[in-house]
């Protein structure tokens, strides 16, 4: 009876253990890893599958004023908009914005922003940051 609780219990911990990397696996979109861009990425076409999501970073510095005005099309939903910190001590250092879009739709969609002061008019001078997505 002692060696059926044994095998019970050990079944139990690979059905739990497996179950977690399922759970990972999908929330990655399927490849097991999150894709991540950033401003080198600018202007760039990438294809990811439905439910996938990818991270995106760009350097910001709010203590300046200036931030990303994030937008995304419908097909695309933020699931997560973070700011981090600097590491700096530094006063004025600017840190990283973090955005985790997953692709909800299907076709052609885009994320774009541009680096402004909310105050200001727009010039058109800005910097700005695009990433068109192609979910199939």
């Amino acid at each position: 009876m002692k060696s059926m609780t044994v095998i019970l219990l050990a079944v139990a911990f690979v059905v739990i253990v497996c179950a977690g990397f399922t759970a990972a696996y999908a929330l990655s979109g399927g490849n097991g890893t999150m894709q991540s861009f950033n401003q080198t990425d600018n202007g760039k076409t990438i294809t990811v599958k439905p439910g996938e999501t990818i991270k995106i970073q760009l350097d910001e510095n709010p203590t300046t004023g200036y931030s990303w005005a994030f937008n995304a099309t419908p097909g695309l939903t933020i699931a997560q908009d973070v700011y981090h910190e600097p590491d700096s001590d530094l006063v004025g250092a600017g840190g990283v914005h973090e955005w985790q879009i997953k692709a909800t739709g299907t076709g052609n969609q885009q994320v774009s922003a541009v680096y402004r002061r909310s105050w200001e008019p727009v010039t058109g001078s800005e910097d700005t940051f695009v990433l068109n997505i192609k979910i199939e």
